[in-house]
């Protein structure tokens, strides 16, 4: 459960040689056979060059379905040329013990001593219209129960961690690429953790739109659709304890991981990024962060229609 925990903890979504495919798409570009412009369609991905080394940059849903496998084949491409896989985090790399005082209280304490009656019965009943009861939920911290909630809510509507994109391709990078983290599980659940009673009010508001919600960002990824991403989360910080998730939990992340990122910038190879969608759009994104920097070639990926 710890696993599913941590590796699932982005839930965003709530809610996906690279010169040398380049290259060969202009030649087709260039080679159109009945002369008219081939249309193009955005890729959620970005490639990021420096003098010494290419960073490719995948925007990810920690969740989906099968048939969203494989990928685009640009993006498939650029994945098999790079040296190294970067995700936020490697479930193998978990210590359980480590990261349970996070995510349970110890003996004596409860969930429902920790918030208030309102929030717990509110709490009570959105899981009890999902099957759960309130003894598997009593001792489980504000992080942990509200991606429990989460998860349980997309499994509903038919999506699931095992066919999230960062899991595709860590199972594929095992015993043949080098797999990096961006960040640990205490980084992350530290920061939840800071958040308490008021990230489960926020998570509760409005959980009857999140069938249409999801679908929509689904889309937008599918369509590289940054704008309607950002409007989303946009919308989130005008509801009660908004400003403050985005701004612990998204916003204070991204500064670390697009510093994270710019080391592999200054170092020779090719890294292939994968990161939560959230976390790439908007001025306080990572990509807007690291193209503020003027340092590098930074390039959102685009593809044929099919």
């Amino acid at each position: 459960m710890c696993k599913k925990i941590i590796f699932s903890i982005l839930i965003l979504i709530i809610i996906m040689s690279g010169n040398s495919c380049a290259r060969n798409k202009e030649v087709i570009l260039t080679n159109s056979f009945d002369g008219s412009q081939p249309k193009l369609q955005k890729l959620f991905f970005w490639r990021v060059k420096s003098k010494v080394s290419t960073v490719y940059i995948l925007g990810s849903i920690h969740v989906g379905t099968e048939d969203m496998f494989p990928l685009n084949e640009m993006i498939e491409m650029a994945y098999d040329a790079s040296d190294t896989l970067v995700v936020e985090l490697d479930p193998e790399e978990i210590d359980k013990e480590k990261i349970k005082g996070y995510l349970e209280y110890p003996e004596g304490e409860s969930l429902q001593n920790n918030i208030s009656r309102n929030t717990y019965i509110q709490l009570l009943n959105t899981f009890a219209q999902l099957g759960v009861s309130q003894n598997k939920i009593s001792k489980m911290k504000p992080a942990a129960v509200v991606t429990s909630l989460v998860m349980l809510k997309l499994a509903s509507l038919g999506y699931d961690p095992e066919f999230g994109i960062d899991k595709y391709y860590l199972d594929d990078a095992r015993k043949k690429k080098n797999i990096l983290q961006l960040e640990t599980p205490e980084q992350q659940l530290k920061l939840m953790d800071s958040l308490g009673e008021p990230y489960i009010e926020y998570s509760l508001q409005d959980i009857s739109r999140w069938d249409k919600e999801i679908k929509i960002l689904i889309n937008a990824w599918k369509t590289g659709n940054t704008k309607i991403v950002e409007n989303f989360f946009e919308r989130c910080a005008n509801y009660p304890g908004g400003q403050k998730f985005l701004d612990t939990f998204i916003y204070q992340r991204n500064k670390i991981m697009a510093k994270q990122i710019e080391k592999y910038l200054k170092s020779e190879g090719r890294y292939f990024v994968v990161v939560g969608a959230a976390h790439l759009v908007g001025k306080n994104g990572i990509i807007s962060l690291i193209k503020n920097t003027k340092k590098y070639q930074v390039v959102q990926m685009s593809d044929f229609l099919k």
